[in-house]
């Protein structure tokens, strides 16, 4: 199966290859060379996690940047800017063991606030920059995408069960009771 995955303990880097050449032409041999590249790079320093989405954000080629890879462009000055989601291989492994005990193989994880923002990104045609918030039961991922193209990403450690429990504190009710004026507040 894919799993889809969420958790605070994500991490985001964002990482940018230069290369110079004599007149080269950029195609996707290059680019899946380059992209192997990045990814050793990402396990070299990163030796206790796993890359579950990796990303290409821009193409620098002689000065100029480009969203899309241009068609057997020649350059002398070449440079990707790689974005990376990884986890903690303990966390995946944990998660595959427990699908193991079932005889489910898990091949493939997905980051399940990126996926949801993917989507609604494509849903989304009338604006140029937007921010996607996916708030969870412990922590809040938000997203800034310009023009399809994400440019920041966080993670506040604050999520919905912190907005039931300060709900419960503040007016002084039991949980269940904060969780059901929570989920119904425009109703109030």
């Amino acid at each position: 199966i894919s799993l889809m995955v969420d958790g605070s303990s994500i991490l985001f880097i964002s990482i940018t290859l230069f290369k110079k050449s004599d007149e080269q032409i950029v195609d996707n041999h290059f680019i899946k060379y380059i992209t192997e590249e990045a990814k050793f790079e990402i396990i070299k320093n990163y030796p206790d996690y796993e890359i579950i989405h990796s990303i290409i954000n821009n193409f620098f080629i002689d000065e100029k940047t480009f969203s899309e890879l241009p068609k057997n462009l020649n350059y002398k000055k070449f440079a990707v800017e790689f974005n990376f989601f990884i986890y903690p291989k303990s966390f995946l492994e944990n998660l595959k063991n427990i699908f193991a005990k079932q005889n489910v193989i898990v091949k493939k994880f997905i980051f399940s606030s990126y996926s949801k923002s993917i989507f609604y990104l494509n849903k989304i045609l009338d604006q140029k920059k937007k921010i996607f918030v996916d708030i969870g039961f412990e922590k809040t991922c938000a997203f800034l995408f310009d023009k399809k193209k994400m440019q920041q990403f966080r993670i506040l450690p604050i999520g919905g069960n912190h907005i039931t429990k300060d709900i419960s504190k503040i007016l002084k009710i039991e949980i269940s009771k904060a969780e059901e004026i929570k989920l119904n507040f425009e109703n109030i």
